[in-house]
């Protein structure tokens, strides 16, 4: 490769970094998840944990609890979510980190709109996704008396 060449490779990675940074430009929409536009904490949800959540108040829904993993296989099964998409992650950053180690790890479950995250002895964290909204945040405490009811977190 020639100094040109290299020179010329060089200017065009600094125009393709400067110009990712300021795509958007002044018409970005900058303004908080409450802007009236957005409504994210206010507008209606319907997101398949929002439709659970529905269907256990009215006592159209159950989930059964297991001994050892809790609401988990009824929630799976609720949520359309196959157990084989599982995957075991162990993160630093999580509230939960107090519970997450290498003999006891968070599992993860998914399909296309919903990820289930659970570790055993804490809550049930789901993050599914509304059509309009994007990804809401849910949690589910297994110690929770009376019918389970999933809450919104952010």
């Amino acid at each position: 490769m020639t100094a040109r060449s290299v020179a010329m490779a060089m200017a065009a990675l600094a125009y393709a970094a400067v110009a990712t940074t300021t795509a958007q430009g002044p018409l970005a929409f900058n303004h908080p998840l409450d802007h009236p536009a957005i409504a994210y904490a206010t507008a209606p949800l319907t997101d398949a944990v929002s439709e659970l959540n529905r269907r256990l108040e009215t006592g159209a829904a159950t989930l059964a609890v297991e001994r050892d993993k809790g609401y988990l296989p009824a929630l799976l099964d609720a949520l359309k979510v196959p157990r084989e998409s599982q995957i075991a992650v162990f993160s630093p950053t999580s509230f939960q980190a107090d519970k997450i180690n290498a003999q006891n790890p968070r599992a993860i479950f998914f399909n296309d709109t919903v990820a289930v995250g659970w570790v055993r002895g804490g809550l049930i964290e789901v993050a599914a996704q509304d059509p309009k909204l994007g990804p809401i945040f849910w949690a589910l405490d297994p110690q929770a008396a009376g019918r389970p009811q999933f809450t919104r977190s952010e």
